[in-house]
């Protein structure tokens, strides 16, 4: 083993520490690393798609709230609205049997269409005064009256003017 050359071993060299982070010089934390799902989704960005979904979903609820409102109640006087009708064709000396008959007919196909419109337009329930024996209501007879006398005042004028009764209340 004498024949073996000796090799002289290098000096050992120690380890040097690791140069320190940048941030570790200005005094300033180190910044927190963020949680990743397995799609590489944040926890921010999850948050804020479930405030997304919220945000629709309370949406869905107040429409569907508004929609599903209680009807309003209203009456209307309808023995005080024949007794000013009937009085006003009594009492009217140039209205034959036949003319009483077609006023009536349009009284009555107006104020019927009307309490349709009124009750789907603006969501009411609406009964005849006489029917509703205790609670406030909202009293439509001056709404009907008006509607049912521009009807009657439509017919007077296309039959003054000398035309035939084109109302579309007319009703034989």
């Amino acid at each position: 083993m004498d024949d073996i050359p000796h090799i002289p071993s290098a000096p050992a060299v120690e380890p040097q520490p690791a140069a320190p982070a940048q941030h570790a010089y200005l005094g300033a934390p180190e910044a927190p690393k963020r949680k990743r799902l397995g799609f590489s989704i944040t926890m921010t960005e999850v948050a804020v798609f479930l405030l997304v979904i919220n945000l629709f979903a309370v949406g869905a609820l107040y429409i569907k709230q508004e929609k599903e409102k209680a009807p309003v109640l209203a009456t209307v006087s309808v023995t005080s609205l024949a007794r000013g009708y009937e009085a006003r064709f009594a009492n009217d000396p140039t209205l034959t049997p036949d003319v009483v008959k077609l006023q009536t007919n349009i009284l009555m196909a107006s104020a019927e269409k009307a309490v349709q419109d009124m009750s789907a337009k603006q969501h009411m329930i609406i009964f005849a005064r006489e029917c509703v024996l205790a609670g406030e209501t909202r009293d439509l007879t001056p709404d009907l009256q008006a509607v049912v006398d521009n009807a009657l005042k439509k017919n007077a004028q296309q039959t003054a003017a000398g035309g035939t009764d084109v109302s579309p209340f007319h009703v034989q």
